[in-house]
């Protein structure tokens, strides 16, 4: 069967609407996390690599090469479908599931030519999801070997919601977060099908206390959910789980409302400096981004706040 390859050089057109939404308003370099084929990068770190990839299906390579990923894959199918063939099996690749790939288990593409697609790729190191699975479901290293050591397809709404707000996220914090998430999500769906049990997660209260109180001293800074976790002696992972379970708010919110409550008191005693400035001073992307969270929240701009025009008791939002 002629194949098309996954590794498109297409031509470059507009964004999408929905491609503009989740646009990151600064460059990200994903070079450590490339593969052969062109993506645009969403989040990259040291530990996961997030893309946005597409084809309009009209180009196509002879013979049916092999490709072999260098990490593990996640794939959030958005548009149009293929088959992967690992061996002799095959498998659909479409928007209603969510697939994990082995690095290093060959595959060939087909059933892809005159098909426009898309799709959010989730790249990750074995030894990421390593930890992450010991931390969500205390499983033992055989387990752990059986899942990442072949594909896994599920159908997960938790997961589609997830990817949703990784795409919908602003600010590489809570990509970071929502990326974790996701990833987190998909194992434990994973090991539930497998029939792998959860271990009870234990309240790690002095982490928790110690990720807090760096996040309350540093949040000015341009901050990593990695660098927080780090502080709190624990993997960003487990941190994150952790932190929302007890908080009931992701550690990127916890983040964007301190940042949103020292700009209330700076707002208020300085009546000239540039909002702009002062967004970028406390750790937002940018002034839109700033006005739009503060809104957001106290149900006025920055600058209506600042000459009185605020009614912020009667209408900020209680976290």
């Amino acid at each position: 069967m002629e194949q098309a390859a996954y590794t498109r050089r297409m031509s470059p057109r507009p964004l999408s609407k929905s491609d503009r939404h989740s646009a990151a308003p600064v460059a990200i370099d994903g070079s450590a996390w490339q593969p052969d084929y062109d993506v645009r990068w969403v989040h990259a770190d040291d530990s996961v690599g997030v893309a946005r990839w597409r084809c309009d299906g009209s180009h196509h390579s002879a013979g049916g090469e092999e490709e072999v990923p260098r990490f593990v894959e996640f794939n959030l199918q958005t548009r149009g479908a293929h088959v992967r063939t690992i061996g002799r099996r095959a498998h659909v690749v479409e928007p209603l599931q969510q697939s994990l790939w082995p690095c290093g288990s060959a595959y060939r593409l087909s059933e892809n030519i005159g098909r426009a697609q898309s799709a959010t790729l989730v790249f990750a190191k074995p030894e990421t999801l390593d930890q992450m699975l010991a931390d969500v479901a205390g499983t033992h290293a055989g387990t752990l070997r059986h899942l990442l050591g072949r594909p896994a397809t599920i159908r997960s709404d938790a997961v589609a919601i997830a990817h949703a707000r990784l795409l919908g996220a602003s600010g590489a914090l809570a990509r970071e977060e929502f990326v974790l998430g996701l990833m987190r999500t998909f194992l434990t769906a994973a090991l539930d099908r497998d029939g792998c049990r959860h271990a009870p997660s234990l309240t790690e209260s002095v982490a928790l206390r110690r990720g807090m109180a760096f996040a309350a001293s540093h949040f000015r800074e341009s901050l990593s959910l990695r660098r927080i976790a780090r502080e709190a002696g624990l993997s960003a992972s487990r941190f994150s789980a952790i932190f929302a379970r007890e908080t009931g708010a992701p550690v990127w919110r916890y983040v964007m409302d301190l940042r949103l409550q020292d700009a209330l008191r700076l707002l208020a005693a300085d009546t000239d400096s540039d909002i702009a400035s002062l967004a970028l001073e406390l750790g937002f992307n940018s002034h839109s981004h700033f006005s739009t969270a503060f809104r957001t929240r106290y149900g006025c701009t920055p600058t209506a706040f600042r000459r009185g025009r605020d009614g912020v008791a009667q209408t900020a939002r209680r976290a």
